[in-house]
């Protein structure tokens, strides 16, 4: 019997229910997802990385990289954020609020995979500005490198994905710690890191641990590995911020895929 992982979907073309029935008159009430906008206020003045840990967040917060507390086959946070753009979409014309838009912006430039409804068209479509100059470089890192660190004292590893953004001037570190690493090991642990240099500066004074050069797509695919080991075992025990920073982890495992395939990561 095959062994299920996290990429596993249900049948291609799944529409999730809509939250808005198509024959009711008037408009979706918007309160409640302007309340759950929080951290989308002003996002504006945030990094591009800033701005994709904030998108990671609040995915995380419906769902997305759960470990241990729902069934693979359900997806929720996937019916749950096409339902938080459906009703955003109804409100395009109807001059939202303006976290509403920032939003869309955001959510759009990070280009998730599995949003059913139309959301890029539609901003288009929308007697919109165009999308705010903060908003391009999101979600067009480029892969730059990759780093696998060991530990001399015990087995575990960090697995490194180097990166950086079209604006920007250094590269940012995308990591997932792995405990047990007999070849056999979990993901317990997601980082995220600003400056590389500093990130890697920190490991050099520690006489513990090395870093060695890695091949981008080999290293994702060790933790592509030891992340479907972590959601397929019985009370794996994660970090805190295992679930707040497991779609910018996979946002950026794509590119290291894609790259390897031969195709241009950064966006258009």
């Amino acid at each position: 019997m095959a062994v299920r992982t996290r990429h596993d979907r249900g049948p291609s073309g799944r529409v999730p229910p809509r939250v808005w029935p198509a024959d009711e008159p008037g408009l979706p009430p918007i309160d409640g997802v302007v309340a759950a906008l929080g951290g989308f206020v002003g996002i504006g003045d945030a990094t591009p990385l800033e701005i994709e840990l904030e998108v990671s967040a609040f995915l995380g917060a419906l769902g997305a990289g759960a470990v241990g507390e729902a069934d693979l086959d359900d997806h929720e946070h996937e019916h749950l954020i096409n339902g938080v753009v459906e009703v955003c979409l109804h409100h395009l014309d109807e001059q939202p609020p303006r976290v509403v838009l920032d939003f869309c912006w955001v959510l759009d430039a990070f280009d998730l995979g599995y949003l059913h409804w139309p959301l890029h068209e539609r901003l288009g479509l929308a007697d919109l500005p165009m999308a705010p100059a903060w908003a391009v470089p999101v979600g067009r890192a480029e892969i730059t490198g990759a780093r696998l660190i060991s530990y001399d004292s015990e087995a575990a590893r960090e697995l490194v994905l180097l990166a950086r953004h079209p604006t920007a001037t250094i590269d940012h570190v995308v990591a997932v710690s792995v405990e047990d690493d007999d070849g056999h090991g979990v993901a317990s642990d997601l980082l995220v890191h600003a400056d590389a240099d500093d990130f890697f500066e920190i490991v050099d004074e520690d006489p513990d641990m090395s870093v060695t050069d890695a091949d981008p797509a080999e290293l994702a695919a060790l933790i592509d590995a030891a992340l479907d080991r972590t959601f397929a075992g019985d009370g794996v025990d994660v970090s805190d911020r295992f679930a707040a920073r497991y779609s910018v982890l996979e946002h950026y495992l794509a590119k290291a895929r894609a790259e390897a395939n031969g195709v241009h990561s950064g966006g258009e």
